[in-house]
């Protein structure tokens, strides 16, 4: 799993998410928590995502910063699918 091999992640969530003011139908969000480097996260994300096949495409990534937003839905309502042991 690229989660436990990534030092930097410390939790990822998984949703199925939809805006209607933004989106025509739902699609996957998965939130991601990490204590470094952002952008080395997400760009090793991305090339295990386009090798999967994801059955309701697109796939989205978003930090979680603690901000709020959907940040809350992660943080309050799920549970992670990843959490790093300490």
């Amino acid at each position: 799993m690229l989660f436990k091999r990534v030092k930097d992640v410390q939790r990822a969530y998984l949703a199925h998410f939809f805006n209607p003011e933004e989106d025509e139908k739902p699609h996957t969000l998965v939130g991601i928590e990490v204590s470094g480097n952002w952008e080395r996260v997400i760009s090793q994300a991305g090339l295990v995502a386009r090798d999967i096949k994801i059955p309701d495409p697109p796939l989205d990534f978003i930090q979680i910063t603690g901000e709020g937003g959907v940040e809350d839905y992660f943080l309050n309502e799920c549970k992670p699918f990843y959490k790093r042991k300490v």
